[in-house]
Formats: C-alpha cells, structure tokens, sequence
C-alpha cells in the first residue's frame, strides 16, 4: 500500500475483504484490475458486472461476498455464482469466512485449478486436431477414371 491509502495498482478498496485481497495480490504480484465492468447475460438480459478483481493475465475473476449470516443477501452469491457460471465465466468466490482461514492458498490453489482446466482443455483440442491432421480419415470411394482419359 502506498501513503494515499490505495494500492500499488492505484485502486481504493471499497471493504477490508477486499483490501485483504488487493494485498495479497499486490504481495504475489499478480496483477489486477479492480471492478472491471463485464457484460453479461442475466435473465434474458444484457447487464454489466463488476466483479471485484479481474485478473486478466489468467482470464479469471475473484468475486469477495462480504456479508455473512443475511438470508436476503445469501440468494446474491447463488444468483452470481450460476450467472457467471452461465456465460462461461471462471470466478473465485471468497467469503468472510474464507479470508479467516488460509485464504491465500485457497485463492492460489482455485487460480491454478481454472488455468489448468483451461490448458487441459486446449491440450485435449490440440491433440484431437493434430490426430486428424497426422491420420486424416480414410474414405472409400469408387475410382471412376481419371480427367485426362487414360484409365
């Protein structure tokens, strides 16, 4: 943190989860921006998101749901959460109690698990394609004579 209170990525956290976080990316140096507007698909509708932390070096979001023990609040991170999983959006949700336990192997164990499900993914794709590419499919076909009359 620097002597204005915001954070070395230049952002003012709007919690203490949140600047938690913020601290903890800052120490590991991964880079972030805070609130990055998303548009999403809601319901039928087209909304922007501002999911707390992008993490645009691994296409990943960190989602920090601050209030605990709040039945209107608790259908918020459900909502969220099935939304964003939804459109195709890898989030890593962080609660209270979670920043009370060891949140920062948490935090890094959920990040590697979606970076490497992705390049799994990719990996799966690159294989399959270079299979066809190697030992393209073998058709049967009936040889009717060739365009220059000899056969």
């Amino acid at each position: 943190m620097n002597g204005n209170g915001n954070y070395s990525t230049g952002y003012e956290c709007k919690s203490r989860g949140e600047r938690t976080i913020a601290t903890f990316l800052d120490s590991v140096k991964i880079k972030y921006n805070y609130e990055p507007g998303i548009l999403i698909k809601d319901r039928g509708y087209n909304r922007i998101y501002y999911p707390d932390f992008g993490l645009p070096k691994y296409d990943v979001f960190i989602e920090y749901f601050g209030i605990e023990n709040d039945p209107v609040y608790d259908d918020r991170p459900r909502h969220k959460l099935k939304t964003f999983k939804e459109n195709d959006i890898d989030v890593i949700p962080v609660f209270p109690a979670t920043l009370r336990g060891k949140y920062q192997d948490y935090i890094l164990n959920e990040l590697h698990r979606n970076v490497t499900g992705r390049m799994s993914e990719l990996e799966r794709t690159i294989n399959n394609y270079s299979v066809h590419r190697i030992a393209p499919p073998v058709f049967k076909f009936s040889w009717y004579g060739s365009r220059s009359g000899k056969y």
